[in-house]
């Protein structure tokens, strides 16, 4: 663990629901812990790192398109930013949705490319082959029979003593499969390496998981440890500084302390006539 002061982490409390995550299947990533959903979480402040949002009972990215960044602009079924959900969101030099990665590629199949062509694992074609002797590139010099494109590994045993693990989704060498596969210092299994935290529960009182799934301590005792990026205001339960504890904390125009994030409202009673929905993100609506 890393000591930091509590200026370092950019992770602030805030309540959103989901109400369809589709397993929280995490892109597609057959190894533990992919990318778009953390561990399961009871409250927002459990969670870190890029999955700061409890939602339905995960640790997401984002629940709406409005958290996700311009690179990866589209929220998708299972909480994570992604740069597709359909081909019509493509451009024509990457006109397919890979659905189970959620980013637009040249192919999906094989069909997709030309002929003498094959879709390699990264979605773009490229000459197909039929023998190991083909594949020249000494970071994939197998040629999958199957696929009929060259790859890094098909089989566990094409892999390295410190990845020993094939990818078959993504024919690469992966450090684990599971959090079994890994030791005590680095014990969860993310996107296929080991890391040290997936949620801020991993890294005990007063600890935070960061953007590199490292913990950092960021705790508080006291309000006047707390600087204002993480929140004026330090929560004794959680040892962490916060935007709001109680409703005194916040101003008039979100004058309700909701999951230690300043809102608008916590139920319809709260709003007026005009906006007379609350919604799950603290605010008031108009009626659909």
């Amino acid at each position: 663990m890393r000591f930091l002061s509590t200026t370092s982490i950019g992770c602030w409390s805030v309540l959103w629901v989901v109400t369809s995550l589709s397993g929280c299947s995490g892109g597609g990533d057959s190894f533990a812990g992919a990318p778009g959903h953390g561990a399961r979480c009871g409250a927002t402040s459990e969670c870190g790192a890029d999955t700061p949002m409890c939602a339905a009972g995960y640790c997401v990215e984002c629940s709406t398109d409005a958290h996700c960044r311009p690179d990866a602009p589209i929220c998708n079924g299972d909480g994570f930013c992604a740069d597709c959900a359909r081909d019509s969101d493509c451009p024509a030099g990457e006109p397919y949705c890979d659905p189970a990665r959620g980013r637009c590629t040249e192919c999906v199949s094989s069909a997709d490319c030309g002929p003498a062509m094959a879709c390699a694992p990264n979605g773009e074609c490229e000459a197909a082959c039929e023998s190991d002797a083909q594949c020249t590139d000494g970071e994939q010099p197998l040629c999958d029979p199957g696929a009929q494109v060259c790859v890094e590994c098909i089989r566990d045993v094409d892999c390295p003593g410190d990845e020993p693990f094939c990818d078959a989704d993504r024919s690469r060498c992966r450090e684990c499969r599971a959090d079994a596969d890994c030791g005590a210092a680095d014990p969860y299994c993310i996107g296929g390496e080991c890391r040290e935290c997936r949620q801020n529960t991993d890294c005990g009182r007063g600890g935070a998981c960061n953007q590199d799934l490292e913990c950092e301590q960021v705790g508080c005792s006291l309000d006047s440890d707390c600087t204002g990026e993480q929140g004026r205001f330090c929560d004794p339960a959680l040892a962490r500084c916060v935007r709001c504890v109680t409703d005194s904390h916040c101003g008039e125009e979100e004058p309700y302390c909701v999951e230690n994030q300043c809102a608008e409202c916590r139920t319809d009673a709260d709003c007026d006539a005009d906006a007379p929905s609350c919604d799950d993100e603290g605010q008031c609506r108009e009626q659909p």
